[in-house]
């Protein structure tokens, strides 16, 4: 494939990084997903993502998720001490993403919160748990995610132990110093 098929295939996929990607973007995203579809003042969304953030960088953020098309706000009464803001329709197509985020964060990063797997955003089918966004004004136009955990609820809820696949993932690997030593002797 000529490097110019192969920049254009990523295109996509450099759009999407740049449009959630930054320190404070997908937290903001995740609160406003929380509260949809009532707004949240920029006081409590910036509480609820952390104190550390500055003013500043903050408000970076909401403008280039603003611009970007994802969130939009509103000033109560004129007055921008008293901004709320709101998930967009394209907002809202992302946030599935910004669920599964977390999700796989759960399971692979080796973090453990105090919301637990079986706590997710997604809904719980057997033993998948599915991420959707329907545009509720055109409901041909949707979005669904499946991820296969491989347990259901309920085991999740009562075995926490089972959510660690550190150990499922690399026994299901083979073992990288084994199959490069017999190469070698081929």
């Amino acid at each position: 494939m000529r490097y110019d098929d192969q920049f254009k295939m990523s295109a996509p996929l450099r759009y999407t990084l740049c449009t959630i990607g930054g320190k404070w973007k997908p937290s903001i995203l995740w609160q406003l997903s929380s509260s949809d579809p009532a707004p949240v003042r920029y006081g409590c969304l910036k509480r609820g993502i952390t104190l550390n953030v500055s003013h500043k960088v903050f408000t970076e953020q909401l403008r280039e998720l603003e611009n970007d098309g994802l969130i939009t706000h509103t000033n109560m009464n004129g007055q921008s001490l008293h901004t709320e803001y709101y998930l967009t329709e394209k907002g809202r197509f992302i946030i599935p993403f910004i669920h599964y985020m977390r999700d796989y964060g759960f399971l692979f990063g080796n973090v453990r919160t105090a919301l637990p797997l079986e706590s997710t955003k997604g809904r719980w089918e057997g033993k998948s748990i599915i991420y959707e966004h329907v545009c509720p004004t055109n409901p041909e136009l949707s979005l669904q995610i499946t991820f296969n955990i491989g347990i259901d609820k309920e085991t999740a809820a009562s075995d926490s132990s089972l959510l660690d696949f550190h150990h499922l993932i690399n026994a299901s690997e083979p073992d990288k110093a084994t199959s490069s030593d017999e190469s070698d002797h081929e």
